[in-house]
């Protein structure tokens, strides 16, 4: 690979693209106590990711999520329904998500009950009374105290949930309406918020046309009264570049009517497929064991380079379903999955510049998107540190070694490597091996320039202070 380190392609990128989506009652069955208080270990485990971003109250569920009585103390707060019709005493609400938000250090997005109560009823009064009730208990000073600003931890509101599926099916001019609705009282009560909308759910799915119809219309009415659009690429049924490729389509939707280009990734992860015969579940290692910690590092890695992508959020912190980025144990300790893993292995080699590189892989592509490695060079503003962080997709190891302009080796002296891999694209932790998959860290004290990255690995390179 050869570097330009005179040129770069992204400058202080953003700690936020490093972030996940919490469901509030998937994440308070495993990773909260009664009292909505944040277990020690799952703070520990998040730590490192300071500056990330966390979606509340989560995804499907932030569109029945009740906030006129969210804000209580939690022992007078009623049930809650969440997604699949399950109905939980709100533990985890939004105080304790705040508190939990400065803990870990992140910082926050917000998804808004646009449609009303769950009966069916999508009023806009009743919309905007949830709307309204959400501003005022977010800036109570026991929950964030504030919406949006350079010192508030809440940084963004966004409208909705995925609001074109089942069960609303709203069209691109009827989503847009609902939320020019409610622009005008949001931008009085939380001026520095920024504000987000989504595009159309699932855009692989549509023709253009249908994708054009959602995606334009709320373009023309409300790109440039927002800061910016949502998306949701789940891959690997869809390569990792062709989501990428989709994520940079919303963003020139918005950018050529005027509105900003900026592209919010409020959910992301690898789509396990569905089996043959057999239930679904059986394909859900896919989603979290070390074939979906390469797929999201891959994805990950693409979107750290694209200037546009400002926020994203992998799916998800909580207890149910495929996607869990921590699991818990039956004594109730949580251990991470491998995609924690990977994800971590990139974040600690993880610097503020993207540098233009050009790389050079003569074997022929086993991964369905067209390569087997893909790697980002990262530096700092003053150029006193800098990083490689990569994915090896393909099923041998393969000699990584990065050279500048002048063909001088970009890492020099001494380097921290960090790789999470396994010959087994299944291999995922379970409670009786926790530990089969883990990060292997060494320092290289005269680092040569070159790296053998493992076969289905996710690898990084820093050099050390």
């Amino acid at each position: 690979m050869e570097v330009d380190t005179s040129k770069r392609i992204r400058r202080d990128v953003p700690k936020a693209v490093f972030g996940f989506n919490v469901p509030w009652r998937d994440f308070q069955i495993g990773h909260s106590d009664a009292t909505g208080a944040v277990r020690s270990d799952v703070i520990a485990l998040l730590q490192p990711f300071a500056g990330a971003s966390y979606r509340y109250p989560g995804g499907n569920v932030s569109n029945w999520f009740d906030w006129t009585g969210a804000g209580l103390d939690p022992k007078a707060r009623a049930q809650q329904l969440a997604d699949f019709d399950r109905r939980a005493q709100l533990q985890f609400g939004p105080k304790e998500f705040a508190r939990f938000v400065s803990e870990v250090d992140g910082v926050a997005l917000i998804t808004l009950n646009i449609a009303g109560k769950s009966a069916g009823e999508y009023h806009t009064a009743e919309a905007d009374r949830q709307v309204n009730s959400a501003l005022n208990t977010l800036k109570r000073a026991d929950v964030f105290g504030c919406v949006g600003g350079r010192s508030c931890r809440l940084i963004a509101l966004e409208f909705g949930n995925e609001m074109d599926w089942p069960p609303y099916r709203w069209s691109g001019p009827d989503y847009a309406q609902r939320v020019a609705s409610l622009i005008p009282s949001v931008s009085k009560s939380a001026p520095e918020a920024k504000l987000v909308v989504h595009g159309a759910t699932a855009p692989w799915a549509l023709k253009d046309g249908r994708l054009q119809d959602f995606n334009g219309a709320v373009a023309d009415t409300l790109a440039r009264s927002v800061s910016g659009i949502a998306i949701h690429p789940y891959y690997d049924g869809i390569t990792v570049p062709d989501a990428l490729r989709y994520t940079d389509k919303f963003s020139q939707a918005f950018k050529s009517v005027g509105g900003s280009p900026d592209v919010y990734i409020t959910e992301h992860a690898r789509w396990p497929s569905m089996p043959k015969t057999g239930p679904w579940q059986q394909n859900w290692f896919m989603a979290t064991g070390v074939g979906g910690a390469v797929s999201t590092a891959d994805f990950q890695l693409g979107i750290i380079s694209m200037p546009n992508v400002v926020m994203s959020n992998w799916h998800a912190l909580g207890m149910a379903g495929p996607w869990q980025l921590l699991r818990v144990d039956s004594s109730g300790a949580a251990y991470p999955t491998p995609v924690y893993w990977a994800l971590k292995t990139l974040r600690e080699a993880f610097l503020s510049d993207v540098y233009k590189s050009t790389l050079r892989d003569s074997r022929k592509p086993e991964y369905a998107g067209g390569y087997n490695v893909r790697v980002v060079v990262m530096g700092t503003g003053d150029d006193s540190i800098k990083s490689v962080l990569g994915v090896n997709r393909s099923s041998s190891s393969v000699n990584v070694r990065v050279i500048d302009q002048n063909g001088e080796k970009v890492l020099t002296s001494t380097v921290v490597e960090r790789a999470v891999s396994s010959e087994d694209r299944s291999a995922e932790n379970t409670e009786s091996r926790r530990d089969q998959i883990t990060q292997k860290v060494s320092t290289a004290k005269n680092f040569d320039g070159s790296y053998c990255a493992e076969a289905n690995s996710v690898f990084s390179l820093v050099e050390a202070n």
